[in-house]
């Protein structure tokens, strides 16, 4: 399955802007219009207008946003279900958004992957609204943002960094 193409849709129809999505992508924008322009070949429309130097959605790519989120998000579900071999083993889905990984959570995690043999570890960065979308859909065990979503059956708690 092809879901970085998904992925960059998204992330394109979010930003409206190509460069913009790159930069938060890690990809270059070369690789971007690829992305973009390989599904618009898939599926054999125009998901974006890019007349008069503003890019705006089409109604296709309007329509397109709701069915991509729906299979990202199954996508993630089935790699949990199914993407780990070992049945005894335990999952432990993290997401972040960047700016906590770089500050905070990079080599927290590496020393609970060594730590942890039993522990299948799946790590993810979001941005925001992708993360509160994770932490709603029950997409991560554990999600660190600065902002937590207000859900009844989930436990918020603050944590604190000390620098060492």
């Amino acid at each position: 399955m092809r879901t970085e193409l998904l992925m960059t849709f998204l992330e394109v129809s979010r930003t409206l802007h190509f460069r913009v999505a790159a930069e938060n992508l890690f990809v270059t924008q070369a690789a971007v219009s690829a992305r973009i322009k390989l599904l618009e070949e898939d599926l054999g429309v125009l998901l974006f207008d890019r007349a008069n130097k503003r890019l705006k959605l089409t109604a296709e790519g309007h329509k397109l946003v709701k069915h991509a989120n729906e299979i990202l998000t199954m996508w993630q579900k089935v790699k949990q279900d199914v993407g780990v071999g070992d049945a005894s083993s335990t999952q432990l889905f993290v997401g972040a958004m960047m700016s906590i990984w770089d500050m905070v959570l990079h080599d927290w995690l590496q020393k609970i992957h060594r730590n942890l043999d039993d522990v299948n570890l799946f790590t993810q960065t979001y941005s925001p609204l992708e993360l509160r979308k994770q932490v709603q859909n029950r997409m991560v065990d554990i999600a660190f943002l600065f902002e937590p979503p207000f859900i009844d059956d989930i436990e918020a708690k603050k944590s604190g960094y000390n620098s060492p």
